[in-house]
């Protein structure tokens, strides 16, 4: 709680959308503990306020000193404070762990969990656009009043039979709404065969270090140095209440060996601003609480399609990803290159990239080029080090065209 705290009020990228994926991250892994003595590097990204060196250290220990009999070893293993390692031993063990469930009728109805979550918040101090108007006044300007009652209302219902076997469904309803006007649901399927993950209902996509597709949560709020480079999080189901973060859909996740290959496919309505001629602004408040936002409210819909390939070697990745996109209306505003690129009917946009991630003994290599459907092109390129036993530094290049057109990055 004290480092969720830490982090709302450190970082500006911490919304109250994000907050809830972040709690919820924790939440699973306080259920579910990774055993130490079987985590390999991946296993250990997950935890984002430890920094690549430190994930280097741990594992470098136990190949040193064989497997971790108590967690109090990690407060001797260099490069890991105090503060690193109180974080990580509510969320690891050292031996058991997340158990293996089946997908069976019996574990359906018995073994899985069921959880019910709400909030309410209310501020009883009377607040602009809640105070009385007259009829008049009304009538001359209908936003001068919320359409609803103020207070905010958040309900989540979850179903998790481990990580095979994931549904939710979260209501929420802003200050001045009628009532709960947000609805998403979600269920995700993990095997163990070739089709490893399916997901269908809202859902979130990241690849990559970000320049084509990612959506929604960063992935990394601390200040360590390796926190610059993405750790991608694939096809994951969205949980959150930011009304025009998530894709909804379905997407799949195939295994083959050493090499993954996904698919999406989304079609969902954004709020905008729409005139005669087509759209001239997306909105992202996610608030419904006047005449005029009721009337935005998601009348533009847009059609997304993409994949990721990626090949995983010794200590490498190369991954391709590509993404095109498609909106029921054309734009309108005053950009010059959204009218070149999106101003006619049926108009499309779409980005391509190739990314890589190498790991070297005290350094790692990542990065990412893109291009977008009009030749715009993107460049991320960076190399985290490490000096010594607590020390790490990171160079990060960045070239974006002003061009270069990617709503999905």
């Amino acid at each position: 709680a004290g480092m969720i705290e830490e982090l709302s009020e450190s970082d500006e990228r911490v919304t109250e959308e994000y907050l809830e994926e972040i709690i919820d991250f924790f939440r699973r892994a306080l259920e579910y503990p990774l055993n130490i003595n079987q985590a390999e590097i991946k296993d250990l990204d997950k935890f984002f306020f430890l920094s690549d060196f430190q994930k280097g250290a741990i594992i470098g220990y136990r190949q040193e000193y064989g497997e971790f009999v108590s967690l109090n070893e990690l407060f001797n293993i260099p490069g890991i404070t105090k503060r690193e390692a109180e974080l990580l031993t509510p969320f690891i063990c050292v031996s058991g762990g997340s158990r293996a469930y089946r997908l069976r009728l019996s574990s359906i109805l018995k073994e899985a969990r069921l959880q019910v979550l709400s909030r309410v918040k209310y501020i009883p101090e009377r607040q602009f656009g809640f105070t009385p108007v007259s009829r008049d006044d009304y009538r001359k300007n209908p936003d001068c009043r919320y359409a609803g009652p103020p207070g905010y209302l958040y309900g989540q219902l979850k179903y998790e039979l481990g990580d095979i076997l994931k549904i939710s469904i979260t209501s929420e309803k802003d200050p001045g709404e009628k009532g709960p006007d947000y609805l998403s649901a979600s269920i995700s399927l993990h095997t163990a065969g070739i089709v490893e993950k399916l997901v269908a209902g809202s859902y979130s996509a990241r690849f990559g270090q970000g320049l084509v597709l990612w959506n929604s949560f960063p992935g990394a709020f601390d200040t360590n140095p390796s926190s610059l480079c993405k750790k991608e999080s694939a096809l994951v189901p969205y949980n959150s209440t930011g009304e025009n973060d998530s894709f909804s859909g379905a997407a799949v996740n195939l295994r083959f060996k050493r090499t993954d290959l996904s698919l999406m496919v989304s079609h969902r309505g954004y709020d905008a601003r729409i005139t005669g001629e087509g759209f001239t602004s997306l909105l992202t408040t996610g608030l419904h609480n006047t005449s005029t936002a009721i009337s935005r409210r998601k009348n533009l819909f847009a059609t997304v399609a993409g994949y990721n390939v990626s090949f995983k070697g010794s200590g490498f990745t190369v991954s391709q990803t590509s993404v095109i996109y498609s909106y029921d209306r054309p734009y309108a505003g005053r950009d010059s290159l959204k009218i070149a690129r999106l101003g006619k009917p049926g108009a499309w946009g779409g980005n391509a990239g190739l990314s890589w991630y190498k790991v070297f003994p005290k350094n790692r290599v990542f990065g990412e080029i893109a291009i977008d459907n009009g030749a715009s092109a993107a460049f991320i390129a960076g190399v985290v080090s490490s000096h010594g036993s607590a020390t790490e530094s990171c160079i990060l290049l960045s070239r974006i065209s002003s061009g270069y057109l990617a709503p999905y990055s």
